[in-house]
């Protein structure tokens, strides 16, 4: 399972307007269909949710690290956090626990912004 967020939605409709933020997450939204096809669920505005069933830790990881690779290349920054199960007893728990290692990557995201922003 993978928790995706985009950050940084706010300030762009903030500075660039709706439409600029409507466009990232459709543009965010073709590289998740694109890697994951039916196993991905829009759960929120900009987030996303990814349910792979029946795939290898091996190529669950490579399409992991495929999707960051094209967000970076689309500069879509993204908070992520992941689980990979071999069997799953309780899809609440993990949900919870992808979504517990996204907030993580989104508070490192904002520190490290907020750094830069007191930098300048």
């Amino acid at each position: 399972m993978i928790y995706l967020d985009l950050n940084g939605l706010k300030e762009i409709n903030d500075k660039m307007g709706h439409l600029a933020g409507d466009t990232l997450i459709i543009s965010a939204s073709y590289v998740l269909q694109e890697i994951f096809a039916d196993n991905l669920y829009r759960i929120g505005g900009d987030e996303f949710v990814v349910i792979e069933q029946d795939v290898l830790e091996s190529e669950f990881m490579s399409k992991y690290n495929k999707l960051l690779v094209r967000m970076k290349e689309l500069e879509i920054s993204v908070a992520t956090g992941y689980i990979w199960k071999e069997r799953c007893l309780n899809l609440s728990e993990i949900l919870q626990a992808a979504d517990q290692k996204m907030y993580e990557d989104k508070k490192r995201y904002y520190s490290i912004a907020q750094n830069d922003r007191r930098r300048r």
